[in-house]
């Protein structure tokens, strides 16, 4: 079962062979941030981070040896990024504390990749993870419907990729799986060329009206 939720991960991401560490946070700054999250939503975001950080170490250890056994010296590379992204996630919740939003966000966007090769990132951390991420977005662009969509889609689109190949290894589907279906095809929708979308409603009519041949 640890075998399989392993390859599910390399598939989807890959292993990132890390280097560097993460960065010094020091002492307590206060920050001003342009993106602001209500208390609520700061201390859902500390909260998920921690579940992230809770995984089991023999599920680590586990898959560390289920990539080996798929690539020489695969072990290292995902243990480095383990300890990689337990900093991160380590780091990003004291810019929560902080309230250093702007910062959590980019760092989120640098790590994104990493952290869904962590393994804490079970589905449903990923969804909360998705969440998070409109969240922050959604302070970015609070007009700007298709430049938010644009930023999400890909990240709909791997999350509703994990819920598929979970679903393909015999796992139930998801919960929230037909939401996040419904906001992959109206982020496309969103996001598509003008062109594109001109294309689309014309080849539409022609086949309303039985003139496409």
């Amino acid at each position: 079962m640890m075998k399989n939720t392993f390859v599910c991960m390399i598939v989807m991401a890959g292993i990132t062979m890390m280097a560097g560490c993460s960065e010094k946070t020091g002492k307590k700054q206060e920050v001003v941030s342009k993106i602001q999250l209500s208390g609520k939503d700061s201390a859902s975001a500390i909260a998920l981070f921690e579940t992230y950080l809770g995984y089991s170490q023999a599920f680590a250890d586990s898959a560390a040896m289920d990539a080996e056994s798929l690539s020489d010296g695969a072990a290292e590379g995902y243990q480095q990024n383990r300890v990689h992204v337990d900093s991160v996630l380590h780091n990003c919740i004291v810019l929560v504390k902080q309230r250093n939003y702007d910062k959590l966000l980019t760092t989120l966007e640098k790590e994104r990749f990493n952290i869904y090769t962590h393994p804490g990132n079970m589905v449903n951390n990923e969804t909360g993870l998705v969440k998070l991420f409109s969240l922050l977005y959604n302070q970015v662009y609070p007009e700007a419907e298709d430049s938010f969509y644009m930023k999400m889609l890909p990240i709909y689109e791997f999350t509703l990729t994990h819920m598929e190949m979970l679903e393909m290894m015999g796992k139930e589907r998801h919960p929230d799986y037909e939401a996040i279906q419904h906001l992959v095809n109206h982020a496309r929708e969103l996001t598509e060329s003008p062109n594109n979308r001109n294309e689309k409603e014309e080849h539409n009519n022609k086949v309303r009206y039985g003139t496409d041949m």
